[in-house]
């Protein structure tokens, strides 16, 4: 039980710190375009 508790506390940590750092980088999800590739850049 302790450690489903700790997962769970974890992934909590996780997913609240993404949000925050995302905010503050101010990273805005840009619309896919299926013809742009990543490695030719």
């Amino acid at each position: 039980m302790i450690y489903l508790l700790a997962l769970l506390s974890l992934a909590l940590w996780a997913i609240s710190a993404t949000i925050v750092t995302v905010r503050r980088d101010g990273h805005r999800r840009m619309p896919f375009d299926p013809a742009y590739n990543s490695r030719s850049a």
